[in-house]
């Protein structure tokens, strides 16, 4: 798997820098700036900083590789997929006795009120974005623009990924429910609801 995932990484590197779209067509400018960006391209913009938040649940949850997974989920907010691979490229999978995070720490990150804030804020997301956005401007944004392109495209790799996360902290964290994976196939929504399931049993 490390070989897969090397060859993800590499693929999405390169095809971001020679293969994507490179012009700009100011619509990164429009969304930081927020001058009137369409709602569709805020909500998937929006909502690829709600990914970092569950992978650094799920990772920080099964954090006793000899590899270090929080850098990883950390930097996830601020480069996305490409923060996140190189994890799954370097992981060991030689498991340590303890957790790196305190387990006071970790009561403070899995508590229900950050699932439910994370999904209503997703749902709210989804809503704006689909009610008042609309699909050709993304369309045409995502011919045109490198950011929309790249961002799209980091979308679907985080989606993809999860499904392997999901399947992998039921392993790490020795779970007697497993094959609950297909949930990462539902973006952003899937994990959560995993992550849900995994609280209320604690």
């Amino acid at each position: 798997m490390r070989f897969v995932f090397l060859f993800v990484w590499v693929s999405f590197l390169v095809y971001s820098v020679f293969l994507a779209p490179n012009e700009d067509s100011g619509v990164l400018k429009d969304l930081f700036t927020l001058n009137d960006p369409d709602p569709l391209l805020v909500s998937v913009f929006s909502m690829l900083g709600v990914w970092p938040f569950i992978y650094t649940l799920l990772l920080t949850d099964m954090d006793r590789d000899e590899v270090p997974a929080w850098p990883f989920a950390f930097s996830s907010f601020v480069i996305g997929a490409f923060g996140l691979l190189p994890y799954f490229i370097l992981r060991r999978g030689k498991r340590r006795q303890t957790r790196r995070l305190s387990q006071s720490v970790q009561n403070a990150l899995f508590k229900p009120g950050v699932i439910v804030t994370l999904f209503l804020l997703s749902a709210f997301l989804v809503g704006y974005g689909f009610i008042f956005g609309d699909l050709k401007v993304y369309q045409e944004a995502f011919r045109t623009s490198n950011f929309v392109h790249v961002m799209s495209v980091d979308f679907l790799i985080l989606t993809g990924l999860s499904m392997y996360v999901i399947d992998l902290h039921e392993k790490e964290t020795n779970q007697q429910k497993r094959g609950r994976f297909w949930y990462g196939a539902l973006p952003i929504f899937g994990p959560l609801l995993y992550l849900g399931q995994v609280m209320r049993r604690r």
